[in-house]
């Protein structure tokens, strides 16, 4: 019966060792490396949130249909570079302050805000419509990315002149979140 019981038990810490290898996170940086002036390690991960079509459409005019983040390192500062584009030629700016709120999971939001003002990018399309880009940064502090690796965001508000854009956050989308936020914080 003890030597079930060794067994049984060894049995069980070779599964909990197995199961932590297996769910230990292996980061992925879209970049990493020193600054050549400053020295510090710059790092930074990106991740996508689109529309379930990849191509806009007429339905598309006037709104948001992409979004690409990257969540950035610099030494012990942090922020989040958000590529916008939207169908259509859209000329609002982003003014310097106007806010990027993520609802999280627990109920709770963060709020964070415009750096600067930005103004938009027109591109013109092979099929002779255009799509609009931003290319806006927020800061962010480490409290709020150890916030963002506990607690995924469910919902994000983006703000153009005080014209609001909301956008559930799909589960699949919410895991990049999580484990991008997670990264930059080792």
């Amino acid at each position: 019966m003890k030597h079930i019981t060794k067994i049984l038990g060894l049995g069980i810490l070779f599964l909990f060792f197995a199961t932590m290898q297996i769910s230990a996170q292996k980061c992925k940086f879209d970049y990493e490396k020193n600054d050549p002036f400053t020295g510090e390690i710059t790092k930074g991960i990106s991740l996508e949130v689109k529309e379930k079509t990849s191509m806009p459409s007429v339905t598309h005019a006037g709104k948001p249909f992409r979004y690409n983040f990257i969540v950035n390192r610099l030494g012990d500062n942090f922020f989040i570079d958000a590529d916008i584009y939207f169908g259509g030629n859209v000329r609002e700016l982003i003014r310097k302050g106007e806010p990027f709120i993520l609802k999280l999971s627990n109920g709770e939001t963060i709020s964070l805000t415009a750096q600067d003002d930005v103004v938009p990018i027109a591109i013109g399309q092979p099929s002779g419509g255009f799509w609009t880009q931003y290319k806006a940064k927020y800061s962010i502090d480490a409290v709020t990315l150890q916030k963002l690796s506990t607690f995924t965001p469910t919902l994000f508000r983006f703000s153009l002149e005080g014209k609001n854009y909301d956008r559930e956050v799909d589960s699949k989308e919410q895991k990049k979140f999580t484990q991008a936020t997670t990264c930059i914080l080792q």
